[in-house]
């Protein structure tokens, strides 16, 4: 999931935060103006991006269903991702501190989570062969990575929290449907990258 700077929008207003919404979507749904009914206001197709350049029409029962179902399924599936991905980074943290100055290097820390332990196995095999460089190189995308997950989970829970709030019922999901037409491209503004309102 692409990330957003939340600073950008305040999410209070409808208008931002169906802004917000469109462009965090854009990797699973697509909004299509297809003209309007009676020309007072535009009507909206909804589409689920299925693969490049495939896509599935959606009726707004189709979508409520993604939005309360699908979405947050993605979002804790990225979580969880995220999570393992942190802990095995930590699990070779621990194992790129202990080294010592005769071989092998590295081995295996004494205590560790056994769905990880495979991984970790073939990273002590690995990094016993690296040379010097490599070993750097190796330490900084470790410490890297220790500084960015936490921060793609906090910005991962952030936005559950935003979809469970503002789509959490099916009356808030049919009124962001019916007033998106407020976004209409002839109709927005554009605002400054960076700030709020």
């Amino acid at each position: 999931m692409q990330v957003i700077n939340l600073d950008d929008y305040d999410l209070s207003y409808d208008i931002q935060y169906m802004e917000f919404m469109v462009k965090l979507l854009q990797p699973y749904i697509t909004f299509k103006y297809t003209g309007s009914q009676d020309h007072s206001r535009p009507v909206m197709d909804i589409y689920r991006n299925i693969n490049e350049g495939i896509s599935q029409k959606y009726t707004l029962e189709g979508y409520i269903h993604f939005i309360q179902c699908i979405f947050p399924q993605i979002i804790q599936s990225e979580i969880k991702e995220i999570k393992e991905e942190l802990n095995y980074e930590e699990s070779k943290q621990d194992i790129l501190r202990g080294q010592r100055k005769k071989g092998p290097m590295f081995k295996l820390p004494m205590f560790m989570e056994a769905d990880i332990e495979d991984k970790c196995n073939t990273f002590v095999e690995e990094v016993n062969s690296y040379n010097v460089e490599e070993l750097k190189f190796e330490k900084e995308q470790n410490k890297k990575k220790l500084n960015d997950l936490p921060g793609k989970i906090r910005y991962l829970e952030k936005v559950q929290e935003i979809n469970r709030e503002r789509n959490g019922s099916i009356k808030d999901v049919i009124y962001f449907f019916e007033n998106i037409h407020f976004m209409c491209p002839a109709r927005r503004r554009t605002r400054p990258a960076g700030r709020r309102g």
